[in-house]
């Protein structure tokens, strides 16, 4: 177990789907799953979009699913305002 405190994401992932690879990885409330290694072919399609649409390591990324109430993302160009307990305001809501 000590070992898979070094591991990245990725590489526990990775690791999950060789030694996992037909076992349920998610299971939904509809009653299906997704292997780990179906998982894993999942994970590297995403990544490939990304990488195609020149998304790089370090770039802001924001993901919402079916459920979500967030209805607009925007990019903030200007620095964060803080409040008056010197809290940062991240998120603006629309």
């Amino acid at each position: 177990m000590d070992d898979l405190k070094k591991l990245t994401l990725k590489s526990l992932l990775n690791y999950s789907a060789k030694k996992y690879s037909d076992k349920p990885a998610l299971s939904f409330v509809s009653g299906t799953s997704i292997s780990y290694s179906e998982l894993r072919e999942s994970v590297q399609e995403l990544s490939k979009f990304l990488h195609h649409q020149g998304i790089i390591v370090g770039s802001k990324v924001a993901m919402a699913s079916s459920f979500s109430k967030i209805h607009n993302i925007i990019e903030q160009q200007e620095p964060f305002k803080k409040t008056p307990t010197q809290k940062i305001k991240r998120y603006l809501y629309i």
